[in-house]
């Protein structure tokens, strides 16, 4: 992707951000954020279908960023965890505007396909899927609080959950 797409994302999610923190999602129109951001709707759409698209790249590319962290990563478990968290915390500001707006339910969906082991691709046990729930409950814990605890700080407490039950 050239610099001046890259941009033109970059300039297309900082708009949605600014709207999304004075409106709701479904108020949001692809005419109105085009406005705001300064660009044509004819490039907007070559981005994205619609707005939702907007969240649903997002939410997409953090899955990718902790699939790609997780199977690259030779670091011991909790040190796999902080670096999870440390994904999730850079979007902070994206979480709780989508909680805000209580949309994270709209996202719970496909963020449960992204994962290649539950994606049906393979066989998968319980273990898998306890530990894949306790992640993603232990997520919204944080993120009911506001994400205020540091990365480090949740992470620790996650992995210490782990290993009791392992």
């Amino acid at each position: 992707m050239d610099l001046r797409a890259r941009y033109t994302l970059k300039i297309i999610q900082e708009t949605f951000l600014t709207l999304l923190e004075k409106k709701s999602l479904d108020k949001i129109t692809v005419s109105e954020l085009c406005a705001v951001a300064q660009i044509n709707r004819s490039t907007f759409y070559r981005h994205y279908r619609d707005v939702y698209a907007i969240v649903e790249k997002n939410v997409q590319q953090i899955i990718e960023e902790i699939s790609k962290q997780m199977a690259q990563s030779s670091l011991p478990m909790a040190q796999q965890f902080e670096r999870v968290f440390e994904i999730l915390y850079q979007q902070k500001t994206f979480f709780l505007l989508l909680k805000r707006q209580s949309a994270l339910k709209a996202i719970s969906a496909s963020f449960f396909r992204s994962f290649p082991f539950l994606s049906g691709n393979q066989e998968v046990g319980l273990p898998q899927y306890f530990t894949y729930y306790g992640f993603v409950g232990v997520f919204r814990y944080w993120l009911a609080h506001d994400m205020r605890e540091s990365p480090t700080e949740i992470s620790k407490q996650a992995f210490a959950l782990f290993q009791k039950i392992n």
